[in-house]
């Protein structure tokens, strides 16, 4: 999985891709700073994924930091209890 992650955030240098892939990618290999860049990146490229994405169940470290709380926010999501 690791490779994967490697291999899209490289490519999204090249091509198009979707950030909301890349992020998940690294969710799950633990990287949630990296994951939360890339749901960021998500947001501002307006990637049509993001509205899933936010919605989604995250690894934990993801779904509660306030970053991705803020995120949801911006989208008019309401909060999770």
């Amino acid at each position: 999985m690791a490779l994967l992650a490697d291999a899209l955030v490289a490519q999204s240098g090249i091509e198009s891709v979707q950030p909301t892939g890349v992020a998940r990618a690294l969710a799950e290999l633990g990287e949630a700073e990296r994951a939360l860049d890339w749901l960021e990146t998500a947001v501002q490229e307006r990637d049509p994924q993001m509205p899933y994405a936010a919605s989604a169940v995250w690894p934990e470290e993801v779904q509660t930091h306030p970053r991705f709380r803020a995120l949801r926010r911006q989208m008019g999501f309401p909060e999770r209890r």
